[in-house]
């Protein structure tokens, strides 16, 4: 096998790569940056913020965008559209104060369509968000809860798997909880 390229983005402290996407001239790369310095040029204090970055088909950085208190941790193509769906966590309104379900839409150009934070004033469990883009160019979430409320509308109690659709514009379709009473 032959390496093409390689390339390292980041600075001298932690910085993570979660997610890869192709895009028509390059790649679009979602992770965390944890420090500034070196190639970032933004990063969320006292922990790692949402790293969006762009490279051509050779390797070469072209831009980057940082989110602060949100962060992707996939990112899928919209089907149909020129967007795409990042899917993570977030700190963010309407549930400051809890770890919640960040889902976005974002362009070629990384500039954000919209984005909703769903969950409750409790929060998701971390770490294991997933997604997909639908046939109807919406989006479908996933995430591991142990209460409801807000946008959770059902619990079976324990730790249930918690899927949300959400059509092209953002708008909740319908959610459903899986699992027993058992934790």
């Amino acid at each position: 096998f032959q390496i093409d390229w390689q390339q390292s983005y980041g600075s001298m402290a932690t910085d993570i790569a979660y997610d890869i996407v192709q895009t028509n001239d390059g790649y679009l790369v979602a992770g965390a940056a944890y420090s500034g310095g070196g190639q970032v040029t933004c990063f969320e204090e006292g922990g790692g913020g949402g790293w969006l970055l762009k490279i051509d088909n050779f390797g070469n950085l072209l831009w980057q965008k940082c989110t602060v208190n949100r962060g992707a941790y996939r990112m899928v193509k919209a089907i149909g559209e020129p967007y795409f769906y990042l899917i993570g966590g977030s700190n963010d309104d309407p549930y400051p104060d809890a770890y919640n379900l960040w889902v976005a839409k974002i362009d070629t150009l990384g500039n954000i369509i919209w984005e909703r934070t769903l969950g409750n004033n409790i929060g998701i469990l971390s770490g294991d968000q997933y997604g997909e883009a639908t046939a109807d160019g919406g989006v479908i979430a996933t995430a591991q809860i142990d209460s409801q409320g807000g946008d959770i509308t059902h619990w079976h109690g324990g730790y249930d798997g918690w899927v949300i659709k959400l059509d092209s514009l953002g708008n909740t379709e319908w959610d459903q909880s899986i699992g027993s009473s058992q934790f």
